[in-house]
């Protein structure tokens, strides 16, 4: 008879059920771990994300704030350089004018200087100044001239004056008198003076003529003719008359 050995055989059931517990217990605690941790880590990217935009967003309004700041310092600027373009404009006109009347004011001492102190020789009517100035229009020139009296004990005189231009047309001399080019088609101007007396008026030219000279006529009333010629000037200044009497 043979003797059976027992065997003892331990159920461990129990026990892999208990390990498998423990590992999913702890892959859920990892699991969870992980899941915060990242929530955490989001938590602080989110925040330092919203430090970086508000900064953002203050430095483009200051930068905003900056660029309507020079924006304004432009407008300023130059509308500053726009009125300091008028006022040198203006200033620049001021100056011309006030050349201008100067020379007209060394005109009229010169004028009134011939009349206290006349030339040497002088004597009787003269005409003083025949002036030509060119206007806008290429053939409209003005002119103006000053007859005077030089002699003693000087009484009123009166009388009538003309003039003509002499030039070249069509390459030959021509004579036009002043009612012919005169704007005002007039034939003579009737003076009476004991100083002096002003005349002036337009005179508009044909086509195609060279004014040369101006020949000007003074008749006195129970005197002789005067007559007097003046080399017609350069435009736009004051010409150099040079009066040829005779009478």
């Amino acid at each position: 008879m043979k003797s059976g050995r027992l065997v003892v055989k331990h159920n461990s059931t129990w026990q892999s059920g208990l390990l498998r517990l423990v590992l999913v217990a702890l892959v859920a605690l990892f699991v969870a771990g992980s899941y915060y941790v990242g929530q955490y880590r989001a938590g602080y990217n989110k925040l330092d994300s919203q430090e970086v935009q508000s900064k953002l967003e203050q430095s483009n309004a200051a930068l905003q704030s900056d660029k309507s700041s020079l924006r304004d310092k432009i407008a300023l600027l130059e509308q500053s350089a726009q009125v300091d373009k008028q006022a040198y404009l203006q200033v620049k006109d001021d100056l011309r004018q006030i050349q201008q009347e100067n020379l007209e004011l060394r005109e009229e001492v010169s004028f009134y200087r011939g009349i206290v102190a006349p030339r040497e020789g002088s004597t009787g009517i003269q005409v003083e100044s025949f002036h030509i100035e060119k206007l806008n229009d290429g053939k409209m020139h003005h002119f103006k001239f000053v007859l005077t009296q030089v002699m003693k004990g000087k009484k009123t005189t009166n009388g009538d004056v003309t003039f003509d231009v002499v030039g070249v047309k069509d390459g030959k001399p021509i004579r036009y008198s002043m009612k012919y080019i005169s704007t005002d088609k007039i034939s003579k101007f009737d003076f009476k003076f004991r100083y002096f007396q002003k005349f002036e008026g337009d005179l508009l030219l044909p086509n195609d003529f060279s004014p040369r000279k101006i020949k000007v006529e003074v008749h006195p009333y129970r005197r002789k003719t005067i007559e007097s010629e003046f080399d017609w000037p350069s435009v736009n200044k004051t010409p150099d008359t040079n009066a040829k009497q005779k009478g």
